[in-house]
């Protein structure tokens, strides 16, 4: 993403149990929260964006650090942030200033999958179809991902499958590894 107006991010995460610390799944543009866009566990799940001086976002008040598969998506319409759990919205609480309604600034550092732009608060557990997309999903298309695996091609401008791998199967912004993450094909989702 290097603007957005509308967007959605899509995918599977297990964390451990054990882990407690600060656990980035996304973040594009800068390492403070001004100028980026933000999807993380901390005590809450957060999803953030920032626009210059402010951030502003939706929280969900609860911790998924349960060591089981779970599938969040974040979607922003152009004036509203969602977070979905599980195929559903859980119960949200607005957070930070007012949420941006013009293009989101995403540039900065290179998007980092897993962690922080700056290779911190990294990821304790495994992930799996980390999916960006173009415009924001409806409730219905957020189901079918999490049900059936079924995304809107249309919408649908980067997938990370991490299959031995980390490259775009839908785009051309293949990764590069960062610290020392290895493959499980035997733990999967579905």
């Amino acid at each position: 993403l290097n603007s957005a107006s509308a967007f959605s991010l899509s995918f599977w995460v297990k964390l451990p149990s054990s882990s407690s610390s600060l656990t980035y799944f996304y973040q594009s543009g800068s390492d403070t929260l001004n100028n980026t866009i933000s999807f993380y566990q901390s005590t809450y799940i957060d999803f953030l964006l920032g626009t210059g001086s402010n951030y502003a976002g939706t929280r969900y008040e609860s911790n998924i650090r349960d060591n089981t598969w779970h599938h969040l998506a974040g979607v922003y319409n152009g004036s509203t942030l969602v977070i979905y759990l599980d195929g559903a919205v859980p119960s949200q609480t607005n957070i930070g200033a007012t949420i941006p309604s013009s293009t989101v600034p995403t540039g900065g550092n290179t998007p980092h999958i897993g962690s922080k732009t700056d290779n911190s608060a990294a990821l304790p557990g495994k992930m799996d179809d980390f999916s960006i997309f173009n415009a924001a999903l409806t409730a219905t298309e957020v189901s079918n991902i999490y049900n059936s695996r079924l995304y809107n091609p249309t919408k649908l401008i980067h997938q990370y499958r991490f299959e031995n791998n980390y490259n775009d199967s839908k785009g051309s912004l293949n990764g590069t590894a960062q610290g020392d993450p290895t493959f499980d094909s035997s733990d999967k989702p579905y």
